[in-house]
């Protein structure tokens, strides 16, 4: 697993907690992140409370957790996040080299 792997795991199980027996964990568990196309499908269709007004916010971060699981060059070294959550989209962006 490299940085950018842990990282993005390590994001999306912070907002949402245990993982490991969802349906994203079981696709990583199971296929293996070799699978990207299913692995990336799945991340972005989970954990996004379709219906919210915290719908639109959610999948914005699932698409940039992918992007970074998936990410290569990435030495773990994260620009400081903002302290303003306004500012995040930026923040998040840096991580996944968008």
């Amino acid at each position: 697993m490299t940085q950018s792997m842990f990282d993005a795991m390590f994001s999306i199980a912070y907002n949402h907690g245990n993982i490991s027996k969802t349906t994203l964990g079981k696709t990583i568990q199971n296929d293996g992140y070799k699978n990207k196309s299913k692995v990336t499908t799945t991340w972005q269709s989970s954990y996004v409370l379709p219906g919210s007004r915290y719908e639109k916010g959610l999948r914005k971060r699932r698409i940039r957790e992918a992007n970074l699981f998936y990410s290569e060059g990435y030495d773990g070294n994260a620009p400081t996040p903002p302290v303003d959550e306004n500012n995040m989209d930026n923040y998040y962006d840096q991580l996944a080299g968008v």
